[in-house]
């Protein structure tokens, strides 16, 4: 089983000829010139022309490849994504995804307890 690294976005949904590959350098140029500054998904397509319908899958697979792939230092947070102006930005990000993640796996567990508990019908 190979690792999705998209987070929310389905494997499968992911090829090399993706129209989020045509999207990695025009965001990190976007994000980089504005760094410091938040934009959401629909923002960022919106300012580069593209589809801004639905949740902007393609723009957001494309995030995920500069940062883990390209090694673009891009974060995301509830204010939306943007580049990141330091390495202390990067570790708290980090830092704040790992509570998430921690978050995660105490709901799993919870879920998991209960569904223990649940008779058969």
């Amino acid at each position: 089983m190979t690792e999705n690294i998209y987070s929310s976005v389905p494997e499968e949904s992911f090829s090399e000829d993706d129209t989020s590959m045509n999207y990695r350098k025009p965001i990190e140029l976007f994000l980089k010139e504005r760094k410091g500054s938040f934009f959401t998904a629909k923002e960022i397509a919106k300012e580069l022309g593209y589809p801004t319908t639905g949740s902007q899958i393609d723009l957001r697979k494309a995030i995920t490849i500069l940062l883990t792939i390209d090694k673009v230092p891009i974060i995301g947070t509830a204010k939306g994504f943007s580049y990141a102006v330091n390495h202390h930005q990067m570790n708290f990000y980090a830092d704040k995804l790992e509570e998430r993640m921690l978050g995660l796996q105490r709901r799993i567990k919870a879920v998991r307890e209960v569904s223990g508990m649940m008779t058969c019908d």
